[in-house]
């Protein structure tokens, strides 16, 4: 553990020794023995959507940082309650379309996937799960 680490509280030590531990496991599912396998989810071992999607998603969330420093600069130059509303409106959007997306995905990645699902009823079930989601969160 570096000395930087050492000097932090329990909790950081805690959460060092837990990053460091998922950064050396194994690769791939066959080199884990049977004690490690209950400790790190399946998901872990294969490359997650988010990491995939990374350079859109991380656009996202940097058009909804600025979206929200608009806010800010709205309530600092005290302009008036609609306008700040729109902004804070347009915030709201943008988290919401950045939702629909990480769950869209999720559904797709580890739950089922419409287009390769070979059992009809559970292929359209995942597609009008996926259409839920996408009306309820606009």
């Amino acid at each position: 553990m570096g000395e930087v680490v050492k000097m932090c509280g329990p909790a950081v030590q805690a959460k060092f020794l837990f990053f460091r531990t998922l950064m050396t496991r194994p690769a791939w599912p066959d080199e884990v023995d049977a004690f490690d396998s209950y400790r790190v989810p399946p998901y872990l071992m294969d490359m997650s959507h988010t990491i995939k999607h990374k350079s859109k998603l991380i656009g996202r969330v940097r058009r909804m940082k600025g979206q929200l420093e608009a806010v800010e600069r709205a309530l600092e130059s005290e302009i008036g309650c609609a306008d700040v509303l729109m902004l804070v409106a347009s915030v709201k959007g943008a988290i919401s379309g950045l939702t629909t997306e990480l769950l869209e995905d999720h559904i797709r990645h580890h739950v089922v996937d419409p287009a390769h699902e070979k059992d009809p009823e559970k292929a359209r079930g995942a597609a009008d799960l996926i259409d839920v989601v996408r009306t309820y969160l606009k």
